[in-house]
């Protein structure tokens, strides 16, 4: 459960900082068409949750046990 926890909070990190980096960069995308920003959306969340499962897995491997 912990971990499963952890995954989420890194989820929400990560898309939360995706979508601050990229409306720092593109000042623009308030001004997409409501499917462009809808396509935009689901990327960084598609990514970022497939990112975050990927590290969660790097982690687990080689994590030195105490």
């Amino acid at each position: 459960m912990r971990e499963q926890t952890q995954i989420v909070n890194l989820q929400d990190g990560l898309i939360a900082a995706a979508k601050r980096l990229m409306a720092s960069l593109y000042p623009q995308l308030y001004e997409l068409e409501s499917a462009g920003y809808t396509e935009l959306d689901s990327t960084i969340i598609s990514e970022c949750v497939k990112l975050s499962c990927r590290l969660n897995e790097i982690v687990s491997k080689y994590q030195i046990e105490k």
